[in-house]
């Protein structure tokens, strides 16, 4: 039997690679590298399993069964069939998996205190970008498309009814309890690209009975067909804040009585920029840190989980002691040391085992990404005090990175 198979994917450094596994005969051959570029090639001999028994497999079935697993590993990771054209400019109808708006910088500004800066309240959500171009749509972080599963919920078709044609919003979705406290992990219910459309307005009706839901739309990529990237940021949210179906940030001038403003009132922190500060977006799947500083009263990040143990007592049976670490700039993994399961709830930690659990060991690969909340870092990364705050499904494993 012949088999083979091309898939590509975009790469962090913007080139197109690819993977071509073929099956001919016992043999399982793969090739891999970047397109126009070297080419590497492997060839394994199969060997036939369980033989003697009901469900003995033949060299031949053996190569066809690893063939399908790797295909099926390589989509989960991000890579398709057909070529990949990297273009320079997002398709509003249906945006490219590698499109990636730019995040804010770690860490504030010195002289944020200057008097030059402008202040956002920084809420603990989750991102979504709503576009419209024929249509209109929705999608996470990580490109996923949801519009299907969200449309319907009313705060989001009160956007959806208000994006002009051929625009892009970029939109932190905030839940906040009747007693006015972020509950950022009742979002993963409606984001969650898994669910059905039916569990996800379950779970909003469910919600919604002791809390509010906001879409905050913060920024503009695209509108009417303009790239807003070069244009000042007053200028910006000015157009935001003409539409009245829409909630938009209120700007502070950051100083010292902002910041005690905000500490009284639990607030996590501030999004600092410039009123001619300007943002930007990137084809290669690499969000790049512009435009805007994090300002926070604590520290919280995103880190992929390397490891993770069982725990003790009432969590025998659940993985409770994680291993963190983040990418840094080479692109290597830096350990940041161990959190226990912080506020993650029995039923995400019961679902985690089921999910992760292979052969009595944590399944590292694809990625989980947590964000962790922390007092501050050693000279060598290692996180002091870290509790676990929330799964993040909306963010990619690359996104986690160290010392940028």
């Amino acid at each position: 039997m012949k088999m083979k198979k091309r898939l590509e994917a975009l790469s962090q450094t913007g080139k197109v690679k690819f993977i071509e596994v073929e099956v001919d005969g016992p043999y399982l051959i793969t090739r891999w590298g970047y397109v126009d570029g070297k080419v590497q090639e492997t060839k394994e001999l199969c060997q036939p399993k369980n033989v003697g028994k009901t469900n003995e497999t033949t060299a031949e079935e053996q190569a066809v069964f690893q063939f399908e697993r790797k295909i099926k590993k390589k989509i989960e990771e991000g890579y398709s069939e057909g070529s990949i054209k990297v273009d320079n400019k997002p398709d509003f109808d249906s945006l490219q998996k590698y499109f990636a708006p730019c995040k804010p910088i770690s860490k504030p500004p010195d002289d944020c205190l200057s008097g030059n800066y402008l202040a956002d309240r920084k809420y603990n959500g989750v991102n979504i970008i709503f576009t419209r171009g024929q249509d209109t749509h929705v999608y996470t972080r990580r490109i996923d498309e949801i519009t299907n599963n969200i449309q319907e919920i009313p705060e989001i078709k009160k956007v959806l009814d208000n994006i002009p044609p051929n625009t892009i919003l970029l939109s932190e979705l905030v839940y906040i309890n009747n007693d006015g406290i972020e509950e950022p992990e009742m979002l993963r219910g409606l984001i969650n690209k898994s669910r059905t459309k039916e569990m996800v307005l379950q779970h909003y009706h469910d919600i919604i009975k002791r809390g509010e839901l906001i879409p905050v739309i913060f920024d503009i990529l695209f509108w009417k067909g303009k790239d807003m990237s070069g244009v000042p940021f007053l200028k910006r949210r000015g157009i935001l804040r003409s539409i009245d179906a829409f909630t938009v940030p209120k700007i502070y001038k950051f100083n010292d009585k902002l910041i005690e403003f905000a500490r009284r009132r639990n607030w996590e922190g501030f999004i600092l920029r410039k009123e001619n500060g300007l943002l930007k977006f990137t084809m290669n799947g690499k969000p790049a840190r512009f435009g805007s500083w994090k300002w926070k009263f604590e520290y919280t990040d995103d880190f992929v989980v390397l490891d993770a143990t069982l725990g003790k007592g009432k969590h025998a049976n659940h993985f409770a002691r994680f291993l963190l670490g983040q990418f840094n700039n080479d692109g290597d993994i830096v350990e940041m040391g161990w959190c226990g399961p912080g506020k993650l709830s029995n039923e995400e930690l019961d679902e985690l085992y089921k999910s992760r659990h292979l052969n009595g060991r944590y399944r590292v690969k694809p990625y989980l990404v947590v964000e962790v909340l922390f007092r501050a870092r050693t000279k060598y990364g290692k996180l002091e005090f870290p509790v676990l705050q929330r799964i993040r499904d909306d963010k990619r494993p690359e996104e986690c990175k160290y010392n940028e």
